[in-house]
Order: structure tokens, then C-alpha cells, then sequence
């Protein structure tokens, strides 16, 4: 398991705390697109940081489709901030 993870949250309670968001705002009639973008993205970052790195593909495609084309850009650029800034090597 990778150690890139900066939070006070353990890994495995932020993993559920997400996916019950996600699940939560899928649900409105008027979903939130940008956001669940960005809650995919954020759950590609820690399955990524746990090594499971076809999870982590799976939630990075899908929140880059979440992103509409206007914010898209938006949405990688703070992805890539937030993954350069959690990153450690080791």
C-alpha cells in the first residue's frame, strides 16, 4: 500500500465517506455534475495512493467526464495540484 494519503481521515473511512456522497448526489434530480467530478477524481487519488491502480483509472475517466468541457481544464489543474502536493515518494 502506497503512503501518499495527507489526512487526518484514515484512508479506508474517507473511501466510504466518498462513495456515500457520490451515491447521495447521484440521486438528485439535478445532479451536480462538477462535483461528482470531483469526487471521482478524489477517489481515483486514494485508490491510487492504496495501489489499486485500476480502481483509480476507473474514478480518474469518469470524473474527467463528470467535468464539463468549460471547467474541464479546471478539474485537472486541481487534480494535478492536489496529487503533486499528496504525493511522497517511497
Amino acid at each position: 500500500m502506497h503512503s501518499c494519503w495527507n489526512s487526518a481521515v484514515r484512508p479506508d473511512v474517507l473511501r466510504v465517506l466518498l462513495a456515500n456522497i457520490h451515491e447521495l448526489l447521484s440521486r438528485q434530480a439535478n445532479r451536480p455534475v462538477p462535483l461528482l467530478g470531483r469526487i471521482a477524481l478524489r477517489r481515483g487519488r486514494l485508490a491510487l495512493c492504496q495501489g489499486q491502480d485500476d480502481k483509480a483509472s476507473g474514478f480518474f475517466q469518469s470524473g474527467l467526464e463528470d467535468c464539463p468541457a468549460q471547467s474541464g481544464q479546471a478539474c485537472v489543474v486541481w487534480f494535478s495540484r492536489a496529487g503533486a502536493s499528496g504525493r511522497q515518494s517511497g
